[in-house]
């Protein structure tokens, strides 16, 4: 019950300070309402990052050293859509998770099924070529199609790598960045290299 009480004076005492916002808002040439946090949908969705640190800001001020991050929230949540914003998020996240694991075991169906469909052509082509043969004909002219035999193509059959002389091979540089950032990280200086920091990202995990 205390907690209860302590969130609803905050809660009080925030509203109150998000009305002098309300107010200076309109005053200028942006008026941003105070429960105004969420708009749109989907990949359309505005969140008023203004908005939220604002109020957020605010009652980091009115906890002061009493900080409660329970209490945060729970005002947060009722002053404005941050928290229903996150929820939307994962569910958005966990729908497009599902999705996308769908779509990848859909893909490698279809591409499981390109190859059968692939081989079985292969293998229709060499029936063709065995009827060719066996009528000692070059050409079958058909309603559904011509069917021709045609001279196999010239090209290079490597027999043993180890065996070809090396100007006869190509040479591919490729910088090891293992080794690079193992240099970076000692501090030395590598030419054309810098260690850089990806951008935050954050974890999700469900219960």
């Amino acid at each position: 019950m205390a907690r209860v009480r302590r969130v609803e004076i905050l809660a009080a005492r925030l509203r109150r300070a998000c009305l002098r916002m309300d107010r200076r808002a309109r005053s200028g040439s942006h008026a941003l309402p105070a429960r105004r946090v969420f708009g749109g949908l989907g990949m359309n969705m505005r969140i008023n990052t203004p908005l939220i640190e604002a109020v957020a800001e605010h009652i980091r001020n009115i906890l002061g050293d009493e900080w409660d991050e329970q209490a945060f929230l729970d005002t947060l949540d009722g002053e404005t859509d941050a928290l229903d914003i996150a929820d939307k998020l994962l569910r958005d996240l966990n729908d497009d998770r599902a999705l996308a694991a769908a779509c990848k075991a859909l893909a490698d169906e279809y591409a499981a099924r390109a190859k059968r469909l692939e081989a079985r052509q292969a293998a229709i082509k060499g029936a063709m070529l065995t009827l060719l043969d066996a009528a000692g004909v070059k050409k079958l002219e058909r309603p559904g199609g011509t069917i021709s035999r045609r001279a196999g193509s010239v090209h290079v059959r490597i027999t043993d790598e180890d065996a070809v002389p090396s100007q006869l091979c190509k040479v591919v540089k490729r910088p090891d960045k293992t080794a690079i950032r193992a240099h970076l990280e000692a501090g030395e200086d590598v030419p054309g290299a810098v260690l850089e920091r990806s951008p935050d990202t954050v974890t999700v995990r469900v219960k």
